[in-house]
Order: C-alpha cells, then structure tokens, then sequence
C-alpha cells in the first residue's frame, strides 16, 4: 500500500447550442480565476453527456470547477455553477485514484451575434489541435521548467528578477541573469505555480511626462496599450485618471513619494506571464489593488520539462516604459544645464510676492518638464508653481532648504505665450535671486 498523490476527475456536461467549444476552468483554493483550458468540441458520449478528464490533481486541495461554452467567433457564455472537490490523501492502491463526476454543467450558451458579452471573452488555445510545445514526458522524477524576462517598455532582458517554484511539497527559487534567463526543477505530476518578483528602486524613470501620458489617455489624445495600463494605473484602482497623473508626478520629484499600489502590495514590479502554452496550463494576470494578486503560471499538473515559461516585468509609474537596468546613473543623464528652458527676470506682484517665469525656448510639442533650481531660503520661500495651462499640473518638492525640484506635466502641447509654460511663486520682501540647476523637457 502507498499513499496517493494525485487524482484524475472526470468532468460531465450537456451540450448546449450553438457551441463551438467548451473552456474548463480550475480554481486551485487561495487562487482567482486563471486562464482556463479550452477542450475544444468533444462528441458526447452514448448518454448524451460530454466528459473530459483533468489529470494528476493534487489531493488535500480544494478543486472547484466551472464551464462555459463559446461560439464560432470566440465569444464565451457565462460560466456553468461550479463544482467543488476536495479529497483527502489516504493509503491506497498504487495507481492513481480516480474521483468521476457526471454532474451535469449547468452552462449558458454564447451570446448571439446580436448581443453584446456581459463577460470578457478570454483568450485559449486553438480548440481543435492540442498545445504546443508538448512538455517532454518524464516518469515521476524531475521536470525542470525554463523561461525568460524580459522588460515591458523595450522586450530588454530583465535581470536580478526573482523566480519561484511551488510544487506543494518544496518551494524552489532562483534569479533571472543576465539575459533574463532561469531554469528550475520541480517534481514532474504535481500542480505547480510559478511566479515572479522584484522589488527596488526605479531607477528615476518615473517623470513628469509619465504623468503627462496619463492625462493625455484620460483627455482620449493617447491610446495606452495593455502594459502601459498596468504601469500607469498606480493607485491600482482599475481605471486611469488625473489621480494617478498627480502620484506619478510627485514621485518624479520626490523618490521617497510612495506610489499607492506599489505601497499597498509592497513592490513596485508587476509580471504578466507570457508563457509558450503546455498542457494543463494556465496564467495568472498580476493585479495591483487590494487583493495585491501576483502574476503566475499554474500547471495542474507539472507534466514534464517546459520551455519558454515567459513573463514580462511592468514597472508601477513608468508609463514611457523608458527605465533601463543602468538604474539612477542612465536617468541622470537625461538631466542638462543645456536643456531648452530657462528662468524669466523676478516680477513683483500685485499681493507682494514675485514671480519667476519658467520659459520653453520651443513649446511647441513638449507636455512635460522637470527643472531643479536654488535659491536663498533666507531671502526667499517658494510657496508654489502656477502653470500656464488650466489643464496642467503641477508639484513642487524641496529636499533641503534652498534647494527644489519642480514638475509640470499637461494632457496636451502647452499653449505657450512666449514661451512662458509656468510661474514659480515666491514670498520674498526683495526680488529672490533664483538660479536653474538643470532641467529635462519631455525626457
């Protein structure tokens, strides 16, 4: 006699019309929703129900399960009532114990050409030839799973990412090179995840034209595709807006300023798995909000060696996806006494206090700059900067006294008169005497 490991479940549903197939979902219990496993369109048996069997799952684990059915254009019903398993290991025969189920599905059928999905369709392998590549079949030893990661901005290699393994029984962990390469070993049948993670500064890639980018996708100038999103959305609410324009422009000037989502989850990186599809596969999408949900790849099982086991690295706030791996010394130099801006004469205002203009010798393009300036804090204190533009804004950050760093970021070019894009406010008794350190427009 010997303990079991794993169990095979026999899933049974009716078939509803018209399909043109059928996705599986499994939840592992403490997981959400991953990716599901599209069977395709299986002929029913004698009875009239269609089963399909998921194998090797690992026993002592809630299993719930769920089907849709989906039509000829990819558009997918909702979800069947679910069904829930959880056995116990216990001493047994030597083969691998199976739990059947015919419980029929209680699925929907796809939504008609005339109807809009209340459910996002989600996207599946080819439902008529299996996976590819075919993980190489091995005989309860070691599978060894390999990948790459690589950056969301530039498809760069990502290094120093540090990569997990979770086989239920040992957790392996290694780090990504130099190339973004990594391979572990997990034991080959048991229901795996695999995830990433880094963590660390960003190296001064956030600035004010990531700012400048948010306010131009929520004004509709700027289309944002699906990683720039993830990056933008740092209050990890779901949706981009002006809030999140003003967190990433106080961070450009503030390194200290925490992000709100990457505060909430405690990392600033988030992962999408980008993996060559296997059998038994499915994906995780990383989620920077409450529930701080890390991207993954579960395989149920772990059927062999796989390859191309991808994610790609976002960084929260680098919507430009502009960091490089050089870090704070790359970003620096983006920073230039020769950078087109320059500071106007101090100007007396009608309430006592002065002005500066901030001058763009050609504005005609530029939604974003940076400047940083000293002045004498005995003489003169900056109490704020006022745009041009109405829909600008701005911040402003001393990281000592006399010493500050300003940023402007607008959802379109500034309508410049004379170039002049902002005033920095001073209280003064006598005209401050104000000198611009460097600056960068637009990165």
């Amino acid at each position: 006699m010997t303990d079991a490991a794993a169990l095979d479940v026999r899933l049974g549903w009716r078939p509803v019309q018209p399909a043109a197939g059928y996705r599986v979902y499994l939840i592992l219990a403490g997981l959400p929703l991953a990716t599901p496993l599209d069977v395709g369109l299986p002929p029913p048996d004698g009875d009239g129900v269609i089963r399909h069997v998921y194998p090797n799952l690992p026993l002592g684990t809630l299993l719930t399960f769920s089907v849709s059915a989906y039509d000829d254009s990819g558009r997918e019903g909702a979800l069947s009532n679910p069904l829930s398993l959880s056995v116990a290991a216990t001493p047994s025969a030597s083969s691998t114990p199976t739990a059947s189920s015919t419980r029929t599905a209680g699925l929907s059928p796809p939504p008609s050409a005339s109807r809009t999905s209340t459910r996002a369709a989600t996207p599946a392998a080819s439902p008529t030839a299996p996976p590819s590549p075919t993980p190489t079949p091995t005989s309860g030893g070691a599978a060894r799973v390999r990948g790459r990661v690589r950056f969301a901005g530039d498809d760069s290699p990502l290094p120093d990412v540090a990569v997990t393994l979770d086989d239920g029984s040992a957790l392996r962990a290694t780090t990504t090179d130099g190339d973004g390469a990594f391979a572990l070993a997990a034991a080959s049948g048991a229901t795996s995840v695999l995830s990433a993670a880094r963590d660390g500064a960003d190296g001064g890639a956030v600035s004010a034209l990531d700012a400048a980018y948010v306010l131009q996708a929520v004004g509709g100038t700027r289309t944002l595709d699906a990683r720039q999103v993830l990056a933008c959305d740092v209050t990890g609410n779901g949706t981009l807006s002006a809030l999140d324009a003003s967190y990433i422009l106080r961070r450009a000037v503030d390194p200290l300023a925490a992000l709100p989502a990457a505060a909430t989850c405690a990392r600033n990186w988030l992962f999408l798995p980008d993996p060559a599809p296997v059998t038994a596969q499915q994906t995780i999408a990383p989620r920077a909000d409450a529930s701080c949900t890390a991207g993954a790849i579960v395989y149920a099982p772990l059927l062999g060696d796989v390859a191309q086991q991808d994610f790609i690295g976002v960084l929260l706030g680098d919507c430009t996806g502009n960091w490089r791996a050089a870090g704070a010394a790359q970003a620096e130099l983006r920073w230039s006494r020769d950078a087109p801006v320059r500071l106007g004469p101090p100007r007396r205002r009608a309430d006592d206090r002065w002005s500066v203009a901030v001058v763009l010798t050609d504005s005609r393009r530029a939604t974003a700059f940076q400047l940083r300036i000293a002045y004498d804090p005995r003489r003169a204190a900056l109490a704020r900067v006022r745009p041009a533009d109405d829909d600008a804004i701005a911040v402003v950050s001393e990281d000592r006294p006399g010493r500050a760093a300003v940023a402007v970021a607008a959802a379109a070019p500034f309508a410049a008169e004379r170039g002049v894009v902002a005033r920095l406010v001073f209280d003064a008794d006598a005209a401050p005497q104000v000198e611009l350190l460097d600056a960068q427009v637009d990165e």
